[in-house]
């Protein structure tokens, strides 16, 4: 491709990052709703 590789992979472990971090938090989220029941 015509773009740089270093922005494609910026971007996409940012991406992983945040996809990451929404499942700990959906995860966490499961725990406690369990934990308080």
């Amino acid at each position: 491709g015509g773009y740089p590789p270093e922005r494609t992979v910026r971007y996409g472990r940012a991406q992983i990052a945040q996809f990451r971090l929404k499942e700990l938090g959906i995860s966490r989220n499961r725990v406690i709703e369990l934990e308080d029941s």
